[in-house]
This record gives structure tokens, sequence and C-alpha cells, in this order.
């Protein structure tokens, strides 16, 4: 199963020796040469081993471009022993996956060099799309993506059913509906959980104290599950602020399991 890992020590010396064909090695980076800049510009740039099981067959490198404020599909190869398998569009779909799970942005966008019809047509068939620019020999490509909002729970449900919220600031009291937010961090903030230490528990989420849940008299769900569910934005309404409403039952794009400790910097605990 094709897979991404993160490079290490123990993989780094075999990456640096993936190779391309003669011929195409006009058209991509080395990979040390890729991890160099990785290196450099190490806030922006999100580099991958590529496994098939446990055999190391690319590299892709996902990144932020500053200067043009968009996310990148920046270096990539498949290894010339490799190639022709499937692996390229797998671990293609697997780097755009963890861009648009990580910041959720509008689009990505890669470049080709002029005469790389190979991987234009790779590109091409994971949603990919000319944009007219070529610039330095390259050609610009860009994958627009659905627009989504969030919702967070502590429970996996297969579809959310709207429900009536106590804590949205409507003057004329809480609507029926399946509340969604623009705000990543938000929505993990309610799939954390509340574990009531006192009656007089509740939880607070108010712009005010940033991308943050207060707990008070309660606390998140240590070592348990949350679930961050992707919905799509066409079937919301603008309700509040970065809320959104849905009056009819919905079921989810995707869902995302994540880890409860891994998100307590999003909580303060009032006990």
């Amino acid at each position: 199963m094709v897979h991404l890992e993160q490079v290490t020590q123990d993989n780094i010396d075999e990456l640096i020796g993936l190779a391309v064909s003669k011929e195409q090695e006009s058209f991509v980076s080395t990979v040390a040469e890729s991890l160099a800049q990785a290196y450099v510009y190490s806030d922006n740039a999100y580099p991958f081993a590529v496994y098939e099981d446990e055999t190391l067959v690319g590299f892709i490198m996902m990144g932020y471009y500053e200067v043009k404020h968009y996310y990148t599909l920046w270096k990539f190869l498949i290894d010339h022993r490799y190639q022709n398998k499937g692996y390229g569009r797998k671990a293609l779909e697997l780097g755009i996956a963890f861009i648009k799970d990580k910041f959720n942005p509008p689009d990505i966008y890669t470049g080709v060099a002029t005469g790389n019809n190979v991987a234009k047509n790779l590109y091409c068939s994971v949603g990919f799309e000319e944009t007219g620019l070529i610039e330095c020999g390259m050609e610009e490509l860009r994958l627009t993506f659905k627009e989504y909002l969030y919702h967070g729970s502590p429970l996996k449900l297969d579809k959310l059913i709207p429900n009536r919220a106590y804590d949205t600031g409507f003057e004329e009291g809480c609507q029926c509906a399946v509340y969604a937010t623009e705000n990543r961090n938000m929505a993990i903030c309610f799939s954390l959980g509340c574990i009531k230490e006192k009656d007089n528990a509740e939880r607070t989420m108010m712009p005010e104290y940033g991308d943050k849940m207060i707990f008070k008299n309660c606390h998140p769900n240590y070592g348990g599950k949350g679930y961050l569910y992707l919905l799509d934005k066409k079937d919301f309404t603008h309700a509040l602020g970065s809320q959104w409403v849905c009056y009819e039952e919905i079921v989810p794009e995707k869902i995302i399991e994540i880890n409860v400790d891994d998100y307590l910097h999003l909580c303060e605990i009032d006990c």
C-alpha cells in the first residue's frame, strides 16, 4: 500500500539515492537538492518519503510559496525502478490530501517543464489544469478544491442531524441546525469532548480567546479520540461570524479522526 512517511535519519541516505531515468533528469531536481531547499525554507516545506509497503519508491515535497501566497506541489519524483506501477498517482493524491486536510486552501499550484508531457498528463489526471502562464520554461498548473467547512464532535457519525446550539449568540434564540465553521481549530476544539468535574461545568469559545476553548469545571477527553467533519460549503448558509448553518441532514465529505492529546494546546482548563 502506498503511503507517505516523514524524512528521518533512518531513511535520508536511501532517499538521496533515488533517481529518475537519464531522459528525465533535466525535468526534476534531485532529492538532495530538494532537501537542501526544505532545510532553508523549513517553515514552508513539507517533504515526505513515498513508500509501497516497506519499499521506498519516491519523494514528494509540498510547500507554501509566500511570494504568491499559495500552496504548491513543489517537488516530486518516483525512482526509475518503480515507475508505471501507479505509485506516482497515489503519492500525488496523498500529498494533495495532506495540504487539503492541514490548511484547507482553495487551490494548489505546481509547475511542469515544457515538454515533460508524462508529468503533465499525470498531474492533469488528478485534477490540475493549465492556467495559461508559462515562465522560465515552466508551465503553471492549478488544482482547485471544493470549498469546505468544518464541524467537530467527540462522536463518529455517518451523518449530521440538525440540533439546537445554546452558545451561538443569536438574539432570538438558537437555530436548530447543523453548525459548521470556517475556522478549523474552532471545530477541533468541539471535537475534544467534555468530561464534567462539577455540576456547573461549561465550555466557552469566544473571539477574544482566540482559537482556544475554555473548560470550566470540566476537561477534554484526555487520551481519547475526536472527529473533524469536512462539509460542502454550498450546503450551508452564513449565520454569524465564522459560523454557518444547514437545516437538513448532511453526509460529511470526509471524517478525520484526531487524537485529543495532540490538541491540548487549544484548551485552557479553569477548575
